[in-house]
């Protein structure tokens, strides 16, 4: 069967997103992505949809033209573009900006002209700048400085002609200028002179034309010069030319003298763009090779990007792309407008003869024979009225058997028996028809035919519908084997699958039945009566279903395919001749659907596994599924009941319900490249940060050093990304993860975005990662760092300026505070002193005056006598209050220790002319201890209080002032050992009731106890 090269090729046209057919440029940058530039705009193409770059009348950082010519990626990463008429343009990735430059006619350091039609960049870094009618130019980025290089009619070592349609640089330094009209160029740019290569007439060994399209300098130092009369390779150290041209009676000529462009990859392989399509060099046999396409096209560029797959882009058919790592699955199908497909499109059965001639049965369109060496297909009429024909239209199985008869087996109409080979345009030979004869009873069983199997011994098996059928050679009957409900070694199901009889290495026959596996071993020597099977299903062993649709035993192992359960892996101890083990394996191992059709083996232990979504390669040892769907060039992802074999040569065949795929397992080669991760477009609250001007700023801090930071308001962010493996993008994959958000990878199959909302300010890492389409991961990927700032009012320097007003104002007050106390303690220190220095004298000197004149009177006159004795008392005792009221003013005196000593100080001279003893408990260690004013001056008249009526009523002997302490509690306890009073007696005055006032006034509690005969105490407490 012939190779459909066509199942390599892609179109991508307009109605895939590109703004115009014609592509006369290409290039990949160094990120990943394809660039194409076209007669109406500029394309950047990430494998999933084109952006387009157009110019805009009135707008800033726009292409100054859409017709694009020519681009090239230099050193730095920046992307020049030569426009039609637009002058010249350079890309900046990092900031999404557009440069443009152009003619200047009254600047001679300018661009010549505003048509460019080359770009090249030398070693040194030089650009060089071809125009279609003003020579090239030779151009330094830093300065903006174009120097002119053109052709001068009095100089004979000038540029040849204006017209530049290509630059390129050789290993020796020198400059190859191809020209329109004007030949080869070579610049010798120390000199600043021109050496000219021309056409001349009736000379081979020079150019076949003066008009150059294109120049290319491969790996061995040749240069390649296309023209519009043949392709020439010229050799430098000699200057001689050799000329390739079309040769109509040769298939390994170039395809079309008119050649556009040329491209070398890596490996050397030299690619030629015509005006009729693309042709490969080999330099191995000096032979051009045509890649075969539905219809001519004119190459104008071409382009092999990093995963190997080759751009081809055409005037007006948009891009072409050879996909030189798809998978080649060959494709079969039926065309009403071909005679020679197949005659229908759901494939029930396959099968190749030992001559490599297909046999194709088909579901309802009959059976499709193909001859290996001429690649005819021949459709075998079918129906029981016509002479020679095969019986029924759904064929089912098909066999080749060792005595030379082809057996096609039906579904309802038996089977038909014929001689193969078959004889050109004869009818069939020795015709045999087999069907169910419920008169004869060693007639075929059933007229469903599902499987049949030849054994070692050349007995054929056929499963039925209803049983197991031995065909008998001698007496061309059938000999059944069917379930027996009352005979566990029967059959354990009459219910035979397609491509389910099978035998292995020891002779043993193994069927697969939709009930489970049974198991026989058949001798010739051996009476059938004495045939027993061995039964296996899911309720005794381990079989995931019961369901078996397809049997293979494989290098010791039987493999069961089931029916919605996946793939069994039965292993077999050969020795005990029995199952020792039973594996399955489903979706969740990377099977792509539990519904298996048919398993394969290929030449290297492979199973290959036709299922109901995709197909499957299973490496045995490995234990790894690697599937393929129609995206990878199948003609269906479902495929169909027993449609599965391998021929003599090791090609795969597998059928589905849009035809029959075939294939060489050596040519579905892995993708092994890993294609790199890119953030291709960040949004916020679902604004590109690439067209809004307002987030423009962000994009140097991204593209330099992977760091966005936003402020707090924003509350949406969503990222986009992309592998850019261009093979086969549908089936490339992603994860990802928002460190400080997600706790782990996210999978996201093939969803290529993410968005996140209502993210606290903080510092986010955002990292992705991806596949190419055959799983092979880019772990490493890419990532951005997220800074979203904090409101103004959580952040640092706002916290620094509100701490430090409020710490200021805390401050203020405080010293406000401070300085309101010392004012006060300044105006009580010149209270006490004043009340000591003036009012305290006065009344001191009216108490010794009245004292005086009280001697001085005559001892008759008593009543004078009584009131200056009386002013003399009223004076000491308002002396003795003055004091008290000094010291309490006084805010030297503030401390516990100076109340306690007042206390003893004011009773001391008293208590001594008694001989009462006093004393004071813990006095030292109440210096540190300051009371306010008011708290000291009740404390004080309250103790003042009770001292005054322990002298006057206690009659004691002693009294204790004891001070503690705890904490901020404060207790005084004043003891003494008199004889006490009744405390449920009520007395006259006021004394005690003033005292428990004051004490509740300075939030205290004051416990007077009192025992008649044994003494009173007073007792404080406080928090102070």
């Amino acid at each position: 069967m012939a190779e459909d090269f066509q199942a390599l090729w892609e179109e991508l046209t307009i109605s895939n997103g590109l703004s115009n057919n014609t592509v006369r440029c290409i290039l990949q940058d160094s990120r990943g992505f394809l660039w194409f530039g076209t007669e109406n705009g500029l394309n950047l193409y990430d494998g999933y949809a084109f952006k387009i770059y157009h110019h805009k009348i009135y707008q800033d950082n726009t292409i100054s033209d859409s017709f694009i010519r020519v681009m090239l990626e230099d050193r730095q990463g920046n992307i020049w573009i030569g426009t039609d008429n637009g002058g010249l343009i350079c890309y900046d990735w990092k900031t999404e900006k557009f440069t443009n430059y152009i003619c200047d006619p009254l600047n001679e350091t300018s661009l010549s002209e505003n048509s460019i039609s080359a770009i090249y960049e030398s070693r040194d870094g030089t650009l060089w700048i071809g125009t279609m009618n003003k020579g090239f130019n030779r151009f330094n980025p830093i300065s903006g400085i174009f120097i002119r290089y053109q052709h001068n009619c009095d100089k004979s070592n000038s540029l040849s002609n204006n017209c530049v349609r290509a630059l390129v640089e050789d290993n020796d330094g020198y400059l190859w200028i191809g020209t329109m009209g004007g030949g080869l160029n070579r610049f010798f740019v120390e000199k600043n002179i021109f050496e000219v290569f021309y056409y001349y007439p009736n000379q081979l060994k020079v150019l076949s034309s003066v008009d150059i399209n294109d120049l290319l300098i491969d790996q061995t130092g040749t240069i390649w010069i296309a023209t519009g009369l043949g392709l020439n390779s010229m050799n430098p150290e000699n200057n001689s030319f050799t000329r390739y041209y079309h040769d109509s009676e040769s298939s390994s000529s170039i395809g079309n003298n008119s050649v556009n462009r040329l491209f070398c990859n890596g490996r050397g392989e030299l690619w030629i763009g015509t005006n009729s399509g693309v042709d490969q060099y080999d330099i191995n046999t000096n032979c051009f090779n045509r890649l075969p396409m539905q219809s001519e096209r004119a190459i104008l560029s071409l382009f092999e990007d990093s995963a190997g797959t080759l751009w081809f882009g055409t005037l007006n058919n948009g891009i072409l792309k050879l996909n030189a790592r798809k998978k080649k699955f060959y494709s079969y199908s039926h065309d009403a407008s071909n005679s020679n497909s197949l005659s229908g499109n759901t494939i029930r059965s396959v099968y190749i003869d030992d001559a490599g001639n297909s046999w194709i049965g088909t579901e309802g369109k009959g059976l499709n024979y193909t001859d290996r060496e001429t690649g005819k297909i021949r459709h075998f009429k079918y129906g029981s009225i016509v002479p020679n024909s095969i019986n029924g239209s759904v064929i089912s199985a098909i066999i080749k058997d060792r005595y030379g008869y082809m057996w096609i087996g039906s579904w309802g109409d038996g089977i038909t028996k014929f001689k193969s080979p078959l004889i050109p345009n004869e009818t069939l030979q020795d015709v045999t028809y087999y069907k169910k004869d419920r008169k004869k009873p060693n007639s075929i069983a059933d007229n469903i035919i599902q499987d049949f199997f030849e054994d070692s011994h050349g007995n054929l098996w056929i499963g039925t519908n209803d049983g197991l059928d031995l065909y008998n050679r001698e007496t061309d009957d059938f000999t059944h084997f069917k379930i027996k409900p009352d005979n566990p070694a029967s059959l354990i199901s009459n219910l035979i699958q397609s491509n389910a009889i099978v035998g292995d290495d020891v002779g043993t026959i193994w069927i697969g039945t939709w009930s489970g596996i049974s198991r026989m071993y058949y001798n010739p020597e051996i009476e059938i009566e004495d045939i027993h099977f061995s039964n296996y299903s899911s309720t005794t062993h381990e079989l995931s279903d019961n369901r078996v649709t397809c049997l293979l035993f494989h290098k010791g192992v039987l493999w069961a395919a089931t029916g919605g359960g996946g793939l069994n892996k039965l292993i077999i101890e050969s020795e005990q001749d029995t199952l020792s083990n039973f594996v399955y394996y489903s979706e969740e191992d990377g099977l792509p659907n539990n519904f298996i059709y048919s398993i394969v083996a290929d030449d290297n232990d492979n199973l290959w596994l036709s299922t109901n979504h995709g197909l499957a390669k299973f490496n045995p040892e490995s234990e790894n599924f690697q599937n393929y769907f129609q995206s990878d060039g199948l003609l269906s992802n479902q495929f169909y009941w027993g449609a599965g074999c391998k021929d003599s040569d090791g090609n795969i065949y597998f059928g589905t319900i849009n035809g029959l795929n075939s294939f060489r397992p050596g040519d579905i080669v892995d993708n092994d490249h890993i294609p790199p991760i890119i953030i291709s477009d960040i949004q916020i609250s679902n604004r590109s940060i690439y067209n809004s001007p307002e987030y423009q700023y962000l994009l140097p801090a991204i593209a330099e050093n992977h760091v966005m930071e936003l402020p707090f308001h924003h509350n949406s962010y969503s990222f986009e990304f992309v592998a850019l493996d261009y093979v086969n993008p549908e089936k490339n994959k992603y994860a990802y993860i928002l460190e400080g958000v997600d706790n782990n990878w996210v999978h996201a199959g093939r969803r290529r975005f993410v968005t996140y909302s209502n993210l606290k300010e903080g510092d986010y890492v955002f990292r992705v990662k991806g596949s190419n389409d055959d799983g092979l991961w880019n772990e490493e990927g890419t990532f951005l760092n997220l800074i979203i700032q904090p409101p103004f009012w959580r952040t640092w320097w706002f916290i620094t300026i509100v701490a430090g007003i409020i710490i200021g104002n805390i401050g203020y007050i405080i010293y406000l505070k401070i300085r309101r106390y010392l004012v006060i303690e300044h105006l009580r220190q010149q209270i006490a002193d004043d009340l000591h220095d003036n009012i305290g004298a006065d009344l001191t000197e009216i108490s010794i005056i009245s004292e005086v004149l009280s001697r001085k009177q005559d001892a008759q006159n008593v009543d004078i006598q009584k009131d200056l004795t009386k002013i003399g008392s009223i004076s000491r005792e308002l002396v003795d209050s003055m004091s008290d009221i000094i010291w309490l003013v006084n805010p030297k005196r503030d401390s516990l220790y100076d109340l306690i000593s007042r206390l003893g100080d004011r009773f001391s001279d008293l208590l001594a002319q008694t001989g009462i003893s006093f004393r004071s408990e813990n006095l030292d260690s109440l210096r540190k201890i300051t009371l306010t004013p008011y708290y000291r001056q009740q404390l004080f008249l309250i103790f003042k209080e009770a001292l005054n009526n322990s002298i006057k009523h206690s009659s004691f002997s002693e009294i204790i002032l004891k001070t503690e302490l705890q904490s901020r509690i404060l207790y005084i306890h004043l003891i003494d050992n008199g004889k006490g009073f009744d405390m449920s007696l009520k007395y006259k005055g006021n004394g005690l009731e003033n005292m428990l006032a004051r004490s509740k006034q300075i939030k205290g509690e004051l416990k007077i106890i009192s025992v008649p005969g044994k003494g009173s105490s007073v007792t404080f407490r406080g928090l102070i």
